[in-house]
């Protein structure tokens, strides 16, 4: 789960016995969120920053070559850029950690520096991991996520769109239509009783919108 003071209400009021696990995606999006913020301030104080904002988010290995020089162009000649980009990826890193007890040294030097990085995001966030620290350490023992309900949560908003502004919206929701694109049925369709029945598969569901 994420770290929503929503869910953590709920969990603690109705599953009194659940492990919390915080999803890894959801604290490299809060790495991602405080390095956008260095390159917004740094650009608010004169930065010549324009342009960058795809070559400084996400992954180094889904960028253009062009991009990735851009990257490393920027973080050499701003050191306060290049701080941050640095904590965030070390942050990654040691989502690779093959052990919570590994992980937890690192997460532990990890936050030390951050709170040190005259970075006041990174120092924010070095505070939220410490007060999720069980949650986060979980992780590397169970390796859960919540990859599965946010798929199933792009299933339903695409369900949502197809059926915008259909009657069946409102008499039945958008369950059945739901059902039909997790499942792997195929239908016949009868067009003409004088002529046979055609196959018509299930309509493709682009995998952007499931991620």
């Amino acid at each position: 789960m994420d770290m929503s003071p929503a869910y953590l209400k709920e969990r603690s009021s109705i599953f009194l016995q659940a492990q919390i696990v915080f999803d890894k995606f959801h604290v490299m999006l809060l790495a991602g969120q405080a390095l956008d913020t260095v390159r917004r301030q740094l650009q608010h104080d004169g930065a010549a920053l324009k342009g960058s904002l795809w070559s400084l988010r996400g992954n180094v290995w889904n960028l253009s070559a062009e991009r990735q020089k851009q990257r490393r162009d920027l973080c050499a000649q701003y050191t306060k850029l290049g701080r941050a980009m640095t904590l965030r990826e070390t942050l990654q890193a040691i989502y690779a950690s093959p052990d919570q007890l590994t992980a937890q040294s690192q997460l532990q030097w990890w936050c030390g520096w951050a709170v040190r990085s005259r970075l006041e995001p990174f120092r924010t966030l070095a505070k939220t991991v410490r007060q999720h620290w069980e949650g986060i350490l979980a992780y590397f023992d169970t390796g859960l996520t919540s990859a599965a309900i946010e798929a199933v949560n792009g299933i339903i908003q695409l369900a949502r769109e197809w059926l915008v502004g259909l009657r069946i919206l409102s008499i039945s929701g958008p369950l059945p239509t739901c059902a039909l694109l997790a499942s792997n049925l195929t239908f016949q369709l009868s067009t003409n009783s004088n002529y046979p029945h055609k196959t018509a598969e299930k309509p493709k569901i682009p995998l952007q919108r499931l991620l």
